[in-house]
């Protein structure tokens, strides 16, 4: 009787284990975080995802993930105006780019005309 009881055991252990693998697989575990974000992320999570800490994280990431790409797309446009506006200053001598009011923008100082 006690080979069976060992062998329940072992196989109790295994499952134990397994179980917790699974739950390190959907855990996650962070320290040393600032007291104010800590306050200000589970006021996110209770008041938008009832509590949910998992959807709380993936909506900031997203976040992140948008400002990220706005960003970059930011960056290609804001050169691709700067080296219109040079394009434009070597072609007209300096007259820099106009703008919808009627100013002129050269090296990023606004003149009036």
């Amino acid at each position: 009787m006690a080979l069976v009881h060992d062998t329940d055991n072992h196989t109790m252990e295994d499952k134990l284990k397994e179980f917790m693998l699974k739950e390190k697989e959907k855990s996650l575990r962070i320290s040393r975080i600032p007291k104010r974000i800590k306050e200000n992320f589970l006021k996110l999570a209770d008041k938008e995802f009832e509590g949910d800490y998992g959807m709380t994280l993936k909506y900031l990431w997203d976040c992140f993930e948008r400002e990220t790409t706005f960003m970059e797309n930011f960056d290609i446009k804001l050169n691709y105006l700067v080296r219109l506006s040079e394009k434009d200053k070597n072609e007209e001598n300096g007259s820099g780019l106009k703008t919808l009011s009627g100013k002129v923008l050269e090296g990023g100082i606004k003149k009036n005309e």
